[in-house]
């Protein structure tokens, strides 16, 4: 079903604004690397040293890739989900298809030195951050479609 031009322009900046925050939760997992490293293990490692901007090829794939593959899954196709689980659900299929790509693109171009822990912290906040968008904007949408008496119109 063909959206009309302001349900298009809407959708377009929710996209803009989810690579946004797919930025940002891979900027966090950065920050709390050598923290989360010291909390997850004993052993002083070098393996997997690097930060975020020395692997700054992942942002290139994660973040304008994330909502297309969103769409894919037609995370967007209406402003609210029926069910958060369902949300949930389309999020971890993209979440999935995602961590292939960035496995494909490591494999294919040989990458050796990639910090697992940014990624696997990152991906993780990725679906923490979309989750709680796509709630706070169901939530908006729900209270926006009710009418005075408390009842949903259609």
């Amino acid at each position: 079903m063909p959206l009309n031009s302001e349900v298009a322009f809407t959708v377009r900046w929710v996209q803009l604004l989810d690579a946004a925050l797919v930025w940002l939760a891979f900027w966090i997992s950065s920050l709390f690397r050598v923290p989360l490293r010291e909390l997850l293990t004993t052993v002083e490692s070098t393996h997997g040293d690097l930060t975020l901007w020395q692997m700054s090829w992942v942002l290139y794939i994660v973040v304008p890739f994330t909502p297309l593959v969103l769409e894919f899954f037609h995370f967007y196709r209406r402003p609210r989900p029926p069910s958060a689980a369902l949300a949930f659900a389309q999020l971890f299929k993209a979440a999935i298809c995602m961590t292939l790509l960035v496995g494909a693109v490591v494999v294919w171009a040989q990458l050796g030195g990639v910090s697992r822990l940014i990624l696997m912290t990152g991906a993780i906040l990725t679906l923490a951050v979309l989750f709680l968008r796509e709630r706070v904007f169901f939530a908006f949408f729900d209270r926006e479609s009710s009418d005075s008496t408390g009842r949903s119109v259609p």
